[in-house]
């Protein structure tokens, strides 16, 4: 089953020259970051691999270069919060295929926040570096609200947080049942007023995470279909720049599920703008635990 991404104005031409950009970029930093006082650069790598992944997925470029990208975003988003002031030993931490990289100073206060956590552990889970997720998971959501940019709704960003810690535990260990409490905090952070369209979608994705658990592929199956199909039909009556926003075409809290999914032998019967194939079954991606 094929399910079609919500209607988007994609411009080839400046996302082409975006990717181009952004890649170079990217393997810039990894060089100036050998400078162990340049810690202030991994979130910047970080935000440049995302970009290239992103509009790498647009214009279709080679996978081995979007999962790359994938990887070091994961790498460069866990390596801000090794190097920060949470953790009580910074050690070398690996960005690439080269030497560890270490740094003489700390990341700064600002940079390792709840979002930036969140991003690392989903980025984490799809391209299978279990040795990121090892790092991020002892830090408490009290760690994480320490930031001078922590979210102003500490409530639902608490639920946020920790959604998407029961997926990294999952990914760590199979045996983990997560529904009860995914679906525990996916109401947590159910805003009061929000569009039917998306409390169905956040019920179909507890339902994939119950499938889940219970190795349900037809259910499991089902429900993705059905998440996707209201994600194109929500997504396809907000303005353009929404519709355009990364988030919105790679939906990693989504992507996360099926491969931890796929990862339990369950077949994945559904396919999807949304979802980029060689991420789903772990091609080109260097699993790290």
């Amino acid at each position: 089953m094929f399910i079609p991404r919500h209607d988007i104005k994609i411009d080839l031409a400046h996302s082409r020259e975006r990717y181009e950009y952004e890649l170079a970029a990217a393997r810039r930093k990894l060089e100036i970051l050998r400078d162990p006082t340049r810690s202030d650069l991994l979130t910047n790598l970080g935000m440049s691999a995302e970009a290239v992944y992103d509009h790498g997925l647009r214009i279709g470029a080679d996978p081995a270069v979007c999962a790359w990208a994938l990887t070091t975003a994961a790498r460069a988003n866990t390596a801000a919060f090794v190097f920060s002031d949470l953790k009580s030993v910074a050690r070398p931490w690996q960005l690439d295929d080269g030497p560890p990289y270490a740094f003489s100073k700390l990341t700064d206060e600002s940079s390792v926040h709840s979002g930036r956590w969140m991003d690392a552990i989903k980025q984490s889970i799809v391209s299978r570096q279990h040795d990121c997720l090892g790092e991020l998971l002892p830090l408490t959501f009290e760690d994480l609200s320490r930031s001078s940019t922590r979210s102003a709704d500490l409530k639902r960003d608490y639920h946020y947080v920790e959604q998407d810690r029961i997926l990294a535990q999952a990914a760590l260990d199979p045996d983990v049942p997560l529904a009860a409490d995914y679906k525990l905090h996916a109401a947590g952070a159910r805003p009061v007023k929000s569009r039917p369209v998306n409390r169905r979608i956040a019920e179909a994705n507890v339902r994939m995470a119950e499938a889940l658990d219970h190795r349900n592929t037809e259910e499991f199956n089902a429900a993705l279909a059905e998440s996707l199909k209201l994600r194109a039909v929500a997504f396809g009556k907000l303005a353009e720049e929404y519709k355009q926003n990364h988030t919105a075409l790679w939906p990693l809290g989504v992507i996360a599920l099926v491969v931890l999914a796929h990862d339990r032998g369950m077949p994945i019967e559904v396919e999807s703008d949304y979802l980029p194939r060689p991420w789903v079954i772990g091609e080109f991606f260097r699993p790290r635990t």
